[in-house]
């Protein structure tokens, strides 16, 4: 017993480990192959390269929030059933965008929820866009799809601002 109070004060006084929080400081951390776990989630190297989140029975991939994701070459889903989704709160949306040569960047496509949510292209979906519903516009004009005369489907009208 007195060997376990020895090594319990030792970590406490030598180590910063006082059972709730431990204080490392100007160190490299090897962790190897270990985990850090919290009381919901674990976090460790799953495969070589990669470091994994999951659950705190490591069962499932548990969730991360970031104000700013930044990534160097690839941004690709490892799971068939996978999907990029804007906040489940009304009117919220995400927009793709690109810089413009010699300017700042630029929204180049935007999904838009809404009573009749919608995929855009160009600045606030003005270009284009295709709603829900099946409804599609181009340039704010609606355009509507049919069989064309030789049988196959295409546009019937597309209606152009001068």
């Amino acid at each position: 017993m007195k060997l376990l109070v020895n090594i319990l004060n030792f970590l406490v006084n030598h180590l910063g480990i006082d059972g709730t929080n431990v204080s490392i400081d100007n160190v490299d951390v090897n962790l190897g192959s270990r985990v850090i776990r919290t009381d919901n989630v674990q976090l460790y190297e799953g495969q070589p390269g990669f470091i994994t989140l999951k659950n705190k029975e490591g069962t499932e991939y548990a969730s991360i929030i970031v104000f700013d994701l930044q990534f160097e070459e690839y941004l690709y889903c490892i799971n068939p059933r996978g999907r990029i989704s804007a906040s489940n709160i009304d009117d919220t949306n995400i927009m793709g965008m690109a810089k413009k040569t010699g300017d700042a960047l630029k929204e180049v496509n935007r999904w838009q929820g809404a009573e009749d949510p919608w995929f855009g292209l160009g600045e606030n979906g003005n270009a284009a866009r295709a709603y829900n519903s099946g409804k599609f516009e181009i340039n704010g004009q609606e355009v509507s799809f049919g069989e064309n005369d030789s049988g196959g489907v295409g546009f019937r009208q597309v209606l152009v601002p001068n």
